[in-house]
């Protein structure tokens, strides 16, 4: 069996304190820090465990299918 951290939340659920739900369509908006990055919509894919930053989340773009781990407060 595969440890928890391994494991990808079903569509639809949340992880406790999560915010945003697998499959949820939200809005990125990159910090100044990640000049490269790409603004716009993008959907959850996966929820991952917070850290001293806050809660995580695997996201893609619904413009060129681009994947990136992103926080929380990014996300709207």
């Amino acid at each position: 069996m595969k440890p928890a951290t391994d494991r990808q939340p079903t569509k639809g659920r949340s992880m406790p304190g999560h915010k945003y739900k697998v499959g949820q369509v939200l809005q990125f908006t990159p910090n100044i820090f990640e000049g490269a990055a790409r603004r716009g919509s993008y959907s959850v894919v996966r929820l991952l465990p917070a850290d001293d930053g806050g809660n995580q989340y695997r996201i893609k773009s619904s413009l060129d299918g681009h994947e990136r781990v992103v926080r929380e407060h990014q996300l709207g």
